[in-house]
């Protein structure tokens, strides 16, 4: 399944789950994967919030930096093994 954002294909996690996350307010109906969903659908809800676009963009950011750090500890904790892409892309780098 394809990103209706950017259009990259959506990874499954490292538990089997394919079909990202929900795209909206950015496109009706749609799907996108991690890296849109905290840098363009995050921030985008965040505005609708009250947050100038600024803050929004900023906290997107951080929150696709952590919440990568702490997909890490937990999947690494739970015994899931990922390959090096997949730990890459989800620490953010």
């Amino acid at each position: 399944m394809g990103c209706a954002i950017c259009g990259n294909e959506i990874q499954a996690t490292g538990l089997g789950w394919d079909e990202g996350n929900n795209a909206e307010p950015v496109v009706m109906n749609g799907r996108c994967c991690d890296t849109c969903d905290t840098t363009v659908v995050l921030p985008a809800r965040l505005e609708l919030a009250g947050f100038d676009k600024a803050n929004a963009e900023a906290i997107g950011q951080a929150l696709s930096h952590t919440l990568g750090k702490l997909l890490v500890a937990v999947t690494t904790f739970d015994g899931v093994e990922f390959d090096k892409e997949q730990k890459l892309r989800m620490e953010g780098n």
